[in-house]
């Protein structure tokens, strides 16, 4: 994976001049969930529209779906807990440190982190080494009973990973190197190496242009993504809250899964699949990594599967 989708990407960036000028806050506009999203003009919201009849952004095709509720439907186990926050705690880039005090009680605030390193892995690892478009599909398909609702494996996982902070008091490091930093952080429990493809891409830049960003990510190469979205915030973790979702991109079978969702074929469709997801979530930025295994292979893969759901 190369630098030079960096440089890829500055194709498709304008600055809406209705945008600037405006008051931080006044941008944005409260969610049912609770988040911000960036409040769109008149103008972007029929560009919105075109863009969803030209070609359609429709999907049908998928390998499984999320069931229940998008919240925790489990409780944490603290000893799991504690046992991946010392796995984490071991090795992590300069920046970041995981605090123990902030283990328990689990804020109930989703599992999506969890839940897409593990996929991530899980197709790193079974997926990747074949080239049989089916035998991939149907390896997918597979993944349903680990992914398909949250578990006790997840939330405790999760509980560790919201233990981060950011202890660069001194400056050292700018804000898109400590947010790959976090990621990393995260991403070493499995062992996943992740090279950033792009700088933190505000939601305002894709309604500014929405067909650039678009033929932007249809231009990416093949490969394994993780998609961080956050809202920041000037706090200890800096950032209000997240969502991470996995990109898969291939010529013949691409692939998209949010936990909150399920995981999607968008073959056909790749570049507007990711537009509207990134639209819809409304989360104010985020950012692409490129994900691989070192040689020795990734690690720590869940084992806990959901046979039977009661909603």
């Amino acid at each position: 994976m190369k630098v030079y989708c960096k440089f890829l990407f500055l194709a498709f960036i304008f600055v809406s001049s209705s945008l600037m000028g405006q008051n931080e806050e006044e941008r944005f506009i409260q969610r049912v969930d609770g988040g911000l999203r960036p409040k769109p003009t008149s103008q972007q919201w029929i560009l919105y529209e075109w863009f969803l009849q030209d070609g359609y952004y429709k999907n049908d095709d998928l390998f499984f779906k999320r069931e229940g509720s998008h919240a925790p439907n489990t409780t944490q186990k603290i000893p799991l807990s504690k046992k991946k926050f010392k796995t984490i705690k071991r090795s992590h880039p300069s920046a970041i440190d995981f605090d123990e005090n902030k283990l328990t009680p689990f804020d109930n605030g989703g599992t999506c982190s969890a839940m897409a390193l593990d996929f991530l892995t899980r197709y790193l690892t079974e997926c990747q080494p074949t080239n049989d478009t089916e035998v991939i599909k149907q390896k997918v398909t597979n993944f349903s009973p680990y992914y398909r609702a949250n578990n006790t494996t997840f939330v405790s996982r999760q509980a560790a990973y919201n233990t981060i902070k950011v202890v660069d008091e001194s400056g050292v490091f700018n804000e898109d190197e400590i947010k790959q930093q976090k990621m990393q952080s995260l991403a070493n429990y499995h062992q996943i190496e992740l090279l950033p493809v792009t700088d933190s891409i505000k939601l305002k830049e894709v309604w500014d242009s929405i067909y650039g960003f678009c033929d932007f990510i249809d231009g990416l190469p093949e490969g394994a993504y993780l998609v961080r979205a956050l809202y920041p915030r000037n706090n200890h973790k800096k950032e209000w809250f997240g969502h991470t979702m996995v990109l898969i991109k291939g010529e013949e079978l691409s692939l998209y899964f949010d936990n909150a969702y399920g995981a999607n074929d968008i073959t056909n469709q790749v570049g507007k699949f990711v537009t509207v997801k990134m639209v819809e979530w409304g989360i104010p930025e985020f950012r692409l990594y490129h994900a691989s295994c070192p040689e020795n292979g990734c690690r720590n893969l869940s084992n806990e599967i959901i046979e039977s759901f009661a909603y």
